[in-house]
């Protein structure tokens, strides 16, 4: 009894073993806990790869991808367990009443037996090709997850760009804020000295009233975007901390578009799952094909029995058995038929995902195009506005220029300002997106 506690020990002991290091291979990853607390992030200034080093840990998203990985590589350890033997410790108490012919009384009869049980499969036909089709669903599950961080990247990479943006045209309004002031000034200096009309000062008062109010509104839209940033990172929409400028990129290198549509076909991981799912269903058809093959299989038992609680007896079996399926109701007909039907749809999808990739990637690099050319036109569109904002300026300091004229021009330079916050914030998203479309790692 203490060797069959011992057993059992030893079997539960089993339970959490990875003889083949399917789950040890896998990448760090969260694991299936609440996410980590939120660190303490008040005070302090982040740049773009602290923000997705937590967001990344912290996502809801790439935490179910790979848990997802996780449950695929248990599963593929789990179709290797017939490479190995089974075995199974036994026991049980049994009584039995027979008839004695003699005088028609019945006898009870009690038997005890303990003893090990081991089976092992030689041969089976169907065991390689369910390992090939694990392996392949792993392989997918872990692009998958890559594709999970990507996605997860993208959002919070799009958040602080947005962050960024946001704080500029506080930054931009403020900016206004000040010209206003300093024209309300003007004006009641200028009235004071005999040379301008209260027209002038309530106009310079109106604007410096309408600048106010925009100051408000930025601030406003800074605010709601730290909470999206917030929210990207997996953080409550009241965390508070700083963001930090990233450094100005350099000019983006001249890429033939076909280049790009190539690595995007290569690098996606959205693409290589799907042609890890094509070899798992391949793996599925040579299942099916494998059920008219024979299983052969070896088993041996060791052990004792008492039917009269004396002396135990030591008995054993060895065998060999060779199980030919003949028929099954046309079952394995079915299932190649549902098998080939199953490959034919993951071919189609891959070829459909293919033209979704490239038309992402070559909507991304024209969209990269477009905002690169968008930021040099609100350049100069800002350089013309500061020189028409200094010559209002100076007309009206000198008295022939008019009120009008130089709210109009705060206007404008105000507005050109913001035009070009809003162009950068366009070219980084753009640059993002087409990082994402071409399946590149994201810059942690």
């Amino acid at each position: 009894m203490r060797a069959l506690a011992a057993l059992v020990l030893l079997a539960a002991g089993c339970a959490r073993f990875d003889p083949w290091g399917e789950l040890s291979a896998l990448p760090p990853g969260p694991g299936p806990e609440r996410p980590p607390a939120a660190p303490g992030l008040r005070g302090r200034t982040l740049s773009v790869a602290d923000c997705l080093a937590i967001g990344l840990e912290r996502n809801p998203r790439t935490r179910a991808a790979w848990l997802a990985s996780k449950a695929a590589a248990a599963r593929l350890g789990e179709e290797k367990a017939p490479y190995l033997p089974a075995v199974d410790a036994v026991a049980g108490l049994s009584r039995t009443d027979t008839p004695e012919l003699r005088d028609g009384r019945e006898s009870p009869e009690d038997e005890l037996r303990a003893g090990l049980v081991v089976r092992q499969t030689l041969y089976d036909g169907s065991r390689e090709a369910r390992v090939r089709g694990s392996e392949a669903e792993l392989r997918a599950a872990s692009f998958l997850h890559h594709a999970a961080l990507h996605d997860a990247a993208l959002e919070i990479e799009l958040a602080f760009a947005e962050r960024l943006a946001a704080r500029a045209l506080v930054g931009v309004a403020e900016g206004a804020l000040r010209s206003a002031e300093a024209h309300a000034d003007l004006a009641r200096a200028r009235q004071a000295a005999g040379v301008a009309a209260r027209f002038d000062v309530l106009k310079a008062q109106t604007e410096r009233a309408d600048a106010e109010l925009a100051l408000v509104r930025a601030r406003s839209d800074a605010r709601v975007a730290q909470g999206r940033l917030c929210r990207a990172m997996g953080l409550r929409a009241s965390e508070e901390f700083e963001v930090e400028e990233p450094p100005s990129a350099g000019a983006e290198e001249a890429v033939a578009v076909q280049a790009l549509l190539e690595e995007a076909l290569r690098g996606r991981p959205e693409m290589r799952a799907a042609a890890e799912r094509i070899e798992s269903r391949r793996a599925d058809v040579a299942l099916a094909d494998s059920g008219h093959l024979p299983v052969v299989s070896a088993g041996a038992e060791y052990g004792w029995a008492d039917r009269e609680f004396g002396e135990l007896r030591r008995e054993w079996t060895a065998g060999i058995g060779v199980t030919l399926p003949l028929f099954s109701g046309f079952g394995p007909s079915y299932r190649g038929g549902r098998a080939r039907a199953e490959l034919a749809r993951a071919e189609a999808e891959r070829e459909a995902l293919a033209r979704d990739v490239e038309l992402e990637a070559w909507t991304a690099h024209a969209r990269l195009a477009e905002a690169r050319d968008a930021v040099e036109a609100a350049r100069r569109l800002v350089e013309a506005a500061e020189e028409g904002a200094r010559a209002a300026e100076g007309r009206y300091r000198a008295g022939t220029g008019s009120i009008i004229e130089l709210a109009d021009s705060l206007r404008d330079r105000t507005a050109a300002r913001a035009r070009l916050v809003r162009a950068e914030l366009d070219r980084s998203s753009a640059r993002v997106r087409l990082e994402r479309a071409l399946g590149r790692r994201p810059a942690r």
